[in-house]
């Protein structure tokens, strides 16, 4: 089911984004395409020691409202409808004094050879006290 939701996906960005002609399969959906607005100079949203370039500058994108009914297509009474806001924000971060390298000697966990980097720029409340794990082999 999920390499059929990729394939579609991917079928239907290829036809659709950025293309003028009105392609039947671009139609099947409310919109063609949700409208967001971009900052190429958003101020970083960590501590300016963290962030590479200090405060700034880092990559903004906010969809502003999309509304569950005119957006997505979500038939619904007016009372029961959403309207949703993603907003991210990517900024290059120092690695240097906050990641840790653990090879498969530490942990069962790991296979012959892996090699796991862990990040250190805060905790996942209630999971890990470590941001993310990579593992290099994979």
């Amino acid at each position: 089911m999920d390499l059929n939701d990729t394939l579609a996906a991917s079928t239907y960005s290829r036809a659709c984004y950025d293309n003028t002609e009105n392609v039947l399969q671009c139609n099947q959906y409310a919109q063609q395409q949700l409208k967001w607005q971009s900052d190429q100079n958003a101020s970083c949203p960590f501590s300016p020691e963290i962030c590479l370039y200090g405060g700034m500058p880092a990559y903004r994108m906010d969809s502003g409202l999309i509304d569950s009914h005119t957006a997505l297509g979500i038939n619904t009474a007016k009372s029961e409808r959403v309207q949703y806001r993603k907003v991210t924000t990517c900024s290059p971060m120092h690695t240097k004094g906050y990641t840790t390298t653990i090879t498969n000697n530490v942990t069962d966990a790991l296979a012959n050879g892996d090699t796991l980097i862990r990040y250190w720029y805060g905790e996942v409340a209630g999971v890990t006290n470590f941001t993310y794990s990579y593992n290099t082999h994979s």
